[in-house]
């Protein structure tokens, strides 16, 4: 995991090791006559990424042929197995695991100077392992605070505090997904940079007494106040605030989307920093 908040879900396409999907295999043997591609699932509408891969796959490639197949990096008997599509789209935070178990082909050979300056530089180091690129960034996101476009109450929340208090007067339902597990974890870790200093290299705690109590106690206060709660049941509207990755967009309908306010998540107030997720 990265210190430097910019956290790293970033996406990273990459290919199976052994692999040339594009002009054959390592061994210059002939062209595939298909190859397998596992996208990201949790994309917003990830239908839409695949027709447009798809078209612009036969406008390249039209000898070969295009095949999606399912793969769930966090699906933890999936990940186990690592991925058997020729190229697939994972997390971030898989990159060093998949490098060490062979896993995945360097990038870096294939890849002209120039091809690399539509990315963010710290996107670009996020595929990076020993001076080798193995993947490449599709998408970056962050966390996100979802509320009714109708509810200006909403529009005073400037910090947890400010959210925890808004929903004990209210008695609003608010969904916090995953808050008993890794996105406490990366809130706790965003807090601590941003009570350091986002310049600083984290010192990341080896004990439970070693946590930083003040910020421990605005997590609990907050995860009281919360349910994990299904995306769907704030988009129907059984729950009034969601917190979730940008992402989470993507189980809206478009009517639905027009009736909700986005905004990165308010963790204090004054806040100049958004913590990227890659």
């Amino acid at each position: 995991m990265y210190c430097y908040w910019l956290l790293l879900l970033l996406l990273l396409l990459s290919l199976v090791a052994g692999q040339d999907v594009f002009n054959g295999t390592a061994n210059n043997q002939s062209a595939p006559k298909e190859i397998t591609l596992s996208i990201y699932s949790y994309l917003p509408v990830p239908s839409s990424f695949k027709d447009t891969i798809s078209s612009m796959w036969q406008d390249n490639y039209p000898n070969i042929s295009l095949k999606f197949i399912e793969w769930d990096c966090y699906n933890e008997e999936e990940s186990a197995q690592y991925p058997t599509a020729d190229v697939f789209i994972f997390d971030a935070m898989f990159l060093h695991l998949f490098v060490k178990k062979g896993v995945l082909l360097p990038l870096t050979d294939f890849l002209s100077p120039d091809s690399l300056h539509d990315f963010y530089p710290f996107a670009v180091e996020a595929g990076r392992v020993n001076d080798q690129i193995y993947g490449l960034p599709q998408m970056a996101c962050t966390t996100t605070l979802f509320h009714r476009r109708e509810d200006t109450s909403m529009n005073n929340i400037n910090s947890i505090e400010d959210l925890v208090s808004h929903l004990h007067t209210t008695n609003k339902e608010f969904i916090w997904k995953w808050c008993g597990g890794g996105s406490c974890s990366a809130f706790y870790l965003v807090l601590l940079q941003m009570k350091y200093g986002y310049n600083s290299r984290l010192q990341l705690p080896e004990h439970m007494n070693d946590l930083d109590g003040e910020i421990i106690s605005r997590l609990r206060d907050l995860s009281c106040v919360s349910n994990d709660g299904p995306l769907e049941a704030f988009f129907n509207r059984t729950q009034d605030i969601l917190v979730h990755f940008t992402e989470g967009l993507h189980s809206a309908k478009i009517q639905e989307k027009e009736d909700v306010i986005v905004q990165p998540f308010p963790f204090q107030r004054n806040q100049t920093f958004i913590p990227f997720f890659c």
